[in-house]
């Protein structure tokens, strides 16, 4: 199958929304091809717009769904309608990163159902949002995070299950939350994590004692009352790399 590729003159003012959204998310996947590739219902609405010249490309139709390192165009639509704050990023090795903040939406459901579906997701934060039982549910759906915000919200240590499907989390912040010391289990399967805030939880100077071997770690808060300061220093010692701050 061919597609069209797309130069742009001036603008894209004379597309709908929805097409100058994927048109957009085209242009950011596809590292070192000048323009956009345009695709489906767009490509029939290239001809109405004056200030758009096209040339023919022997380009392959890129298909999203299979392609488990591209950005999800839709998913990303659907965030941006519940008023998510969306940031793209390339990496190093010229992959599409995405984060998303869902600190203002309101549908925190249908959003954390979006983020499900959207390939390249990286970052997600959470704070200070009201999770309700469907919330919790699809926290459990969630893959290939890097990046975690959940402070002040009111997760449980049941809810880090979701650890077990983001073994790559190298930030996780939980201040202000009701974790305790049996969340210091799912946490220590976390091998790449590299910042780490339990200030304000629950966790006891019992959990300090027995806090995981994490050698990656890099960063560690744990300003939380009661935990004695002759706690925290036996823990320093423990982690030697880590800076720690009580």
């Amino acid at each position: 199958m061919r597609c069209t590729q797309v130069y742009f003159v001036k603008t894209m003012a004379n597309l709908e929304p929805i097409e100058r959204a994927t048109a957009y998310f085209r242009a950011v996947t596809y590292h070192g091809v000048v323009g956009v590739c345009l695709v489906g219902m767009i490509g029939a609405s290239c001809g109405r717009s004056p200030e758009v010249a096209t040339r023919s490309a022997h380009l392959e139709q890129p298909r999203l769904a299979e392609d488990p390192q591209a950005i999800t165009p839709l998913a990303i639509s659907r965030l941006r309608a519940l008023d998510a704050m969306i940031t793209i990023r390339r990496d190093v090795s010229g992959r599409d990163r995405v984060e998303v903040d869902l600190t203002l939406v309101d549908d925190i459901s249908g959003a954390l159902q979006a983020v499900s579906e959207l390939h390249g997701g990286e970052r997600l934060n959470l704070h200070a949002v009201n999770l309700q039982p469907e919330d919790r549910r699809l926290l459990q759906g969630l893959r290939g995070l890097r990046w975690m915000d959940l402070s002040q919200t009111d997760i449980t240590n049941d809810d880090l299950a979701l650890l077990e499907h983001n073994r790559d989390l190298e930030f996780l912040i939980l201040w202000g939350t009701n974790i305790d010391d049996r969340g210091l289990v799912a946490i220590g399967q976390l091998d790449h994590l590299r910042k780490l805030d339990l200030s304000a939880t629950r966790i006891t100077g019992d959990g300090i004692a027995r806090f995981p071997m994490l050698t990656s770690l890099m960063e560690l808060y744990v300003e939380v009352p009661g935990i004695s300061e002759a706690a925290v220093e036996s823990l320093r010692r423990q982690l030697p790399h880590t800076m720690i701050a009580n």
